[in-house]
């Protein structure tokens, strides 16, 4: 069972719209999705489970995450691939087995900004820390 996010591309290699779902095959889900399609549809990235509750439980947490960014259905705005990427990643407790170069440039993105966001806020901890014990201290 995998959960994966695949996107319809324009001619110019463009992700147009974004789907996030569930599949036990993902070239035979491609091929249904493509039908009637006019952009082609091309994976994105898939993370895979042996769990299929946890896999529908990721989907619908990620649908019910992103209904504000949705076009229409089970279709989102281009823009959620980074921030859904990463959502989907810690949510299944692993990387994507499958990524796109497309879905690995914008992963490595949004783990880096993440990671400054973590140092950040450990920095901030430890200094009200310090600022906390140097006023028991009277030191401040």
């Amino acid at each position: 069972m995998y959960v994966y996010m695949m996107g319809a591309f324009n001619l110019k290699g463009e992700v147009k719209t974004v789907k996030i779902g569930v599949s036990n095959d993902l070239n035979k889900r491609i091929a249904q999705l493509q039908t009637g399609q006019i952009l082609e549809i091309k994976l994105i990235a898939a993370w895979h489970t042996n769990s299929r509750a946890k896999a529908f439980a990721v989907e619908s947490d990620m649908h019910r995450k992103l209904a504000s960014k949705c076009m229409r259905g089970e279709w989102f705005y281009p823009w959620v691939i980074e921030s859904a990427m990463y959502t989907i990643s810690d949510k299944m407790g692993k990387r994507p087995c499958i990524v796109t170069g497309l879905a690995n440039k914008k992963y490595v993105a949004a783990a880096k900004r993440n990671e400054q966001k973590k140092i950040e806020a450990e920095q901030q901890w430890h200094d009200l820390s310090v600022l906390s014990e140097w006023r028991s201290l009277n030191l401040i």
